[in-house]
């Protein structure tokens, strides 16, 4: 049984400066990085990734993307739920919170991207006055109704005008970022054969 102040109990070797136990020690320590290094092979090198893989996956956050990250991501919120029912402190609940409402949004926008831009539902939460602002900016200043919008278009628009309103981006990346969101809108309508809605090109 541990005791205070008596480390026996975690062996001979603990503590060891001897060169055998170090090399073994480095030895076990580069086999567990290996275990959960990502196989994918990095473009910029040519060489094997040297990203962690995630949870229920070989690949990294980088690499594992598309229709193989959702179908991580199931197995990672199963997990996340059970670990959420535990006697977890404040903190640990926070994060499993924090993890769990970014698989949500990955998994809305890949339905977007996917399926369909109308399908209901934002990945960005603001109060009801931070909100009207940015509706306010969107229709004022780049010339956009958020109503005439399908949800993944009033999702990009609405994250656009909230990081300028935030001052974290300038008016120009804003507008910039709502016209490209509006040139997809406009892009799928014509795809999907539903009228286009003019939009001024700022």
């Amino acid at each position: 049984m541990y005791r205070r102040g008596n480390p026996a109990f975690l062996g001979e070797h603990f503590a060891s400066r001897d060169p055998a136990h170090i090399a073994r020690w480095l030895a076990a320590m580069a086999a567990g990085r290996a275990k959960r290094q990502c196989i994918a092979i990095a473009r910029s090198t040519g060489e094997r990734c040297r990203r962690h893989s995630l949870k229920f996956s070989d690949k990294c956050t980088i690499h594992c993307v598309g229709a193989e990250r959702i179908a991580v991501d199931e197995k990672r919120l199963e997990w996340l739920e059970r670990r959420r029912l535990k006697n977890f402190n404040g903190a640990q609940k926070a994060r499993i919170d924090a993890s769990i409402a970014r698989i949500g949004r990955r998994r809305l926008r890949w339905a977007w991207g996917s399926m369909d831009p109308t399908l209901p539902g934002s990945t960005i939460e603001l109060t009801p006055p931070d909100l009207q602002r940015v509706c306010e900016w969107l229709r004022s200043v780049a010339g956009v109704d958020p109503g005439a919008l399908t949800a993944r278009t009033l999702d990009r628009c609405t994250w656009a005008g909230a990081l300028f309103l935030a001052r974290r981006s300038t008016e120009a990346t804003a507008l910039k970022s709502v016209q490209i969101a509006m040139r997809d809108e406009e892009r799928w309508r014509a795809k999907t054969s539903l009228e286009v809605q003019p939009w001024p090109v700022a």
